[in-house]
């Protein structure tokens, strides 16, 4: 009898990820039957609760392949104290966001793309499969930009702080998810919307405001 390759098993689970992502992307997750996964992946639909338990477990298993891509742990970078110290280290941090995002425009366009979709979908109305999810990736990064935040305007009230975090953790994310409807629109992006560039320009957006910023009594 011949045996099955020993990669096969974990073949199939890539291909039916691979295949649940184009899946969920296209139709939604209401919309998205297992049959159709199945289907587009080639396999028997009955391996996706083999390695999944559910169509639950299979969409949360996207999704946490997704954030580990998009959402990689920031580097907890300990500084000394000072303003000089704090900006350093933001910039480091939008750095690294930026640069972890947009490192997949260049994977297969069709992957690519659909990423995209279903990464933007999540942040904007995260479902309630996912939340935990969401949750448990973000920590870490609003964890670092509020530490950051603190060293250069250490006098700043909690929800000044967290506005401004959101401001950060936003435009980092709009900027390198959203550069294909940016160029649509915007006709001069060409040389300036690079990651290096992107990263630059929105340190200095942050630095200025931070520096300007009159704190609320």
């Amino acid at each position: 009898m011949r045996r099955k390759p020993r990669h096969s098993i974990a073949d199939t689970r890539e291909a039916l990820l691979e295949s649940a992502l184009l899946c969920f992307a296209r139709y939604g997750y209401d919309a998205t039957s297992v049959r159709l996964v199945g289907t587009v992946a080639r396999k028997n639909a009955s391996l996706i609760f083999y390695h999944f338990g559910s169509k639950e477990g299979l969409y949360r298993e996207v999704i946490r392949h997704l954030f580990s891509r998009y959402l990689a742990s920031p580097f907890l970078d300990p500084a000394g104290p000072g303003e000089e110290a704090g900006q350093d280290r933001l910039r480091r941090l939008i750095e690294r966001v930026l640069a972890q995002v947009c490192a997949h425009g260049g994977t297969d366009k069709a992957a690519a793309d659909a990423s995209t979709r279903l990464f933007l979908s999540e942040l904007g109305a995260p479902k309630s499969e996912t939340r935990d999810l969401l949750r448990d990736r973000l920590l870490p990064l609003v964890q670092e930009i509020r530490a950051c935040i603190r060293e250069i305007r250490p006098e700043l009230r909690d929800p000044e702080i967290d506005l401004w975090g959101t401001v950060i953790q936003g435009s980092c994310f709009g900027h390198a998810l959203m550069d294909q409807a940016d160029r649509l629109v915007w006709s001069h992006l060409d040389g300036w919307a690079d990651p290096a560039g992107m990263s630059e320009r929105l340190s200095s957006f942050v630095f200025s405001g931070l520096k300007n910023l009159s704190p609320t009594c």
